[in-house]
């Protein structure tokens, strides 16, 4: 929040780190009482939506269309990147990291 106007975090929020083993590997927050993304499920995120007050049904519909759209567009990036003139391995290690956090999330 800025004052009383919400705004997105940076993107530097969003970085993955993941594949590197020394980084931190904590959420900045919990979900659902998760803070490792390794333990965090579709239950963790129903029980954000409670702590919220909001519909765990709702929560879980956009969960799947995030995840529908992530995937595709995750390893897309890292073609363009690649193709690009940027090429490294990382790029598949993050993509991995995500297809993994999808499958544990997915319906």
């Amino acid at each position: 929040y800025r004052g009383k106007k919400a705004e997105l975090a940076p993107i530097y929020d969003v970085a993955c780190t993941a594949v590197y083993p020394r980084l931190a590997q904590e959420n900045a927050m919990f979900i659902g009482g998760d803070r490792l993304m390794k333990n965090t499920t579709r239950d963790s995120f129903i029980r954000l939506a409670g702590e919220c007050g909001a519909d765990g049904r709702i929560v879980l519909d956009y969960l799947d269309a995030m995840a529908a759209a992530i995937l595709p567009a995750a390893e897309a990036l890292a073609v363009e990147l690649s193709d690009a003139g940027e090429p490294s391995p990382v790029y598949a290690e993050i993509v991995k990291v995500i297809r993994g956090q999808i499958a544990r999330v997915a319906k």
